[in-house]
């Protein structure tokens, strides 16, 4: 079959193996054959899960949805008379039929709130039972430390620093970890998961729960904790490595810019230029890395997994895989989502499964306050990854400010910002929930 490909960017990439698709678009006009084959699979996969969903919750045959999936869309009566939907309302109209059935005609309307300002209500009480960190990994993965920015991703330093501290602290039995990742860096997974395994090490129990996605990278980190549980339908898998540079020197030139260099014994330091294709001498160097990478990668799946190295490889080369799909390989253990995960955190310390335990979102405010205040000692403790840092040498130079300011200019600030002095004598206390 012939595939048009972009052939100033297939020279500069590097991938193990076919099925490790990042780049295609780059790369290919259309699918390759590889590429079509998985996708369709798990097109087929998730719509199967869907319709199957809505045939238990609507008592309705799984031919039944398929058909009524073919022939739509449908207005608002169409879908009430195909028993999609129960009936047609606005906001006010389903307030009005549901408080009273709740309360009754003459009880009173309760406050509304969102779930999860009533989940933290119900949960007020801390400090009941073991304590389960729970820890959130979202996004790309990179090395280095976090910022302020909330969509900054995965950063290496911050992630690991966190289980680190999780792991040094006595009161964590176990850790619930949030994968929701396509992958990234693999230094930076690396890293994260040696962090993994030395908290399995002094003893902590390690969960981890996939989210809509938990792939390449994401699986990197996740494949040595002692249970893995996803949603039927996460993309998790993509055991595979990619590596390509843009070279841009063709745009360069159209807009008139020229590079010249000098260079000492440099036969092959313009590997990672961006205005250079790799020579043959070049490729043959990054190959030998990515295989290095593809070969550590397979070895720590089987270890973590348990796997035979053959049967890795089988499910390897890149290869995407369904929730569902990913528990019958093994390459996860059970279907579940974070309750779930919980759940198995619970048993695996041994505590009934409706006893109190504490669920503690990690870090947590508490110690998001003191790291605002204080230094970090060393880079066991979580703050050596923050951002916060920064913010506690500001603090620090702000109060030697203060402190050289006199005593009536400091009283009428105190007065004027008497609602910020309160942060002072309010007990701080993390982020929890009983489960």
């Amino acid at each position: 079959m012939h595939m048009h490909t972009h052939t100033y960017a297939n020279r500069n990439v590097e991938r193990r193996r076919e099925n490790k698709t990042a780049l295609d678009s780059l790369l290919f006009e259309k699918f390759t054959p590889e590429n079509r084959a998985q996708v369709e699979r798990m097109v087929k996969g998730l719509m199967g899960q869907m319709a199957q969903a809505i045939a238990e919750a609507r008592g309705l045959s799984v031919e039944q949805v398929n058909a009524l999936a073919a022939e739509g869309p449908y207005t608002g009566p169409e879908a009430v008379e195909r028993k999609l939907i129960d009936g047609l309302a606005y906001r006010d109209q389903l307030y009005e039929e549901i408080i009273p059935q709740l309360f009754g005609k003459n009880g009173k309307k309760p406050p509304l709130l969102y779930f999860g300002i009533y989940a933290s209500r119900v949960n007020s009480t801390f400090n009941k039972g073991p304590v389960i960190a729970l820890i959130t990994a979202k996004g790309p993965i990179n090395r280095g430390k976090a910022g302020f920015k909330e969509d900054e991703g995965i950063r290496s330093d911050t992630t690991a620093a966190i289980i680190r501290s999780a792991a040094n602290n006595d009161s964590v039995k176990a850790i619930v970890l949030r994968i929701d990742s396509g992958g990234g860096s693999y230094y930076a997974s690396d890293i994260i998961t040696r962090e993994v395994i030395n908290a399995k090490k002094k003893g902590k129990k390690v969960v981890v729960s996939m989210g809509n996605v938990a792939a390449s990278g994401g699986y990197f980190i996740a494949q040595h904790a002692d249970s893995i549980l996803a949603s039927p339908g996460t993309i998790t898998g993509s055991i595979g490595i990619i590596y390509a540079k843009l070279v841009a020197a063709g745009l360069f030139a159209k807009m008139g810019i020229t590079f010249d260099q000098c260079e000492w014994n440099g036969r092959k330091a313009r590997a990672f230029s961006a205005i250079h294709n790799w020579s043959e001498d070049e490729r043959k160097d990054v190959a030998r890395l990515i295989d290095r990478m593809y070969s550590d990668f397979k070895n720590k799946v089987a270890e973590g997994r348990r796997l035979p190295i053959e049967t890795v490889e089988q499910l390897a080369q890149g290869q995407v895989w369904l929730g569902a799909e990913a528990v019958t390989s093994k390459l996860a253990d059970r279907i579940g989502g974070v309750y779930e995960a919980i759940g198995v955190a619970k048993e695996l310390i041994g505590v009934a499964p409706d006893a109190t335990v504490t669920v503690r979102r990690w870090p947590g405010l508490a110690k998001t306050v003191s790291n605002l205040l204080k230094p970090p000692r060393n880079s066991d403790e979580v703050s050596y990854a923050s951002p916060l840092q920064s913010m506690a040498s500001l603090f620090r130079v702000v109060s030697f400010i203060a402190a050289s300011l006199p005593r009536q200019l400091i009283n009428v600030a105190m007065r004027s910002t008497s609602g910020a002095s309160a942060i002072a004598d309010t007990p701080l206390v993390d982020d929890a929930e009983e489960m």
